[in-house]
């Protein structure tokens, strides 16, 4: 979609410019739609465009094998010494065959603008009850109570664990020497 509409929107009023174009977005539209194209940009015409950014906005099916595409071309048309911002949005239809080729069927038509939508998500209010519950369930087990014994007794179980895994890993080491020894 993105080269169409680049090659499309972007002209130059010279000879070779308008033959580079239209041999360009030949490869996108039906033959009809080429000769209704030919002349829509000549020599004689003193404006030029660049396409700065293209944005697909939307595509949805219309038919069978139609789908409808909208997009959003911004260019920078120059006439003269001066040069024109312009951001405008339209739609194309494209026809898709049972290979998956695809054809443009109807020349750009201009669409209503996309706008920024006013949704706003509505933000999850935090249930507080759930953390004064947790909290409730914490302070009845004595788990936020620490009193010396309680430090004193987890730090001896902690130095247990430590000397019993320090007696295990010799005793591990010393079986696999006598093992590779053998």
């Amino acid at each position: 979609m993105k080269n169409f509409e680049k090659s499309y929107y972007t002209w130059n009023n010279s000879k070779e410019a308008i033959k580079a174009r239209t041999q360009a977005i030949s490869v996108y539209l039906t033959k009809e739609l080429q000769d209704l194209n030919v002349d829509t940009i000549r020599t004689d015409i003193p404006t030029s465009s660049t396409v700065t950014d293209v944005i697909v906005w939307n595509i949805e099916q219309s038919g069978t094998d139609t789908f409808s595409a909208t997009y959003e071309v911004d260019q920078q048309i120059k006439e003269g010494e001066q040069t024109t911002a312009v951001k405008a949005t339209y739609t194309v239809k494209v026809h898709v065959d049972s290979d998956g080729d695809m054809v443009i069927i109807q020349n750009p038509t201009l669409a209503p603008a996309i706008q920024k939508s006013d949704y706003e998500p509505k933000t999850a209010e935090a249930d507080a009850s759930v953390d004064a519950d947790i909290t409730a369930i914490f302070g009845i087990s004595g788990y936020y109570e620490t009193t010396i014994q309680n430090y004193i007794c987890s730090l001896g179980i902690l130095i247990l664990c430590g000397c019993i895994s320090a007696i295990l890993l010799k005793n591990l080491n010393h079986r696999q020497r006598k093992k590779a020894n053998e």
